[in-house]
């Protein structure tokens, strides 16, 4: 599987951020979930789709898993 550069992440971040603006609050979630399951669909393993969930809940959340318990120490 081929990464993105840097510069492509950054491009991919940049429409992120306006496609959430254009969706409004009270379609944020909604669009994000729509966006991870097309972009884990377009994925070669159910494996590295699973890996993404734990990175990111896990920057999200700290280790414990749990959104203001991040892990001390």
């Amino acid at each position: 599987m081929t990464r993105l550069s840097f510069g492509e992440l950054e491009r991919f971040y940049e429409g992120l951020a306006l496609s959430i603006d254009k969706a409004g609050p009270e379609n944020e979630s909604l669009f994000l979930a729509k966006l991870a399951i097309t972009l884990a669909s377009r994925l070669e393993s159910g494996g590295v789709a699973q890996e993404c969930l734990k990175v990111a809940l896990g920057e999200v959340c700290g280790k414990t898993g749990r959104a203001g318990e991040k892990e001390n120490g």
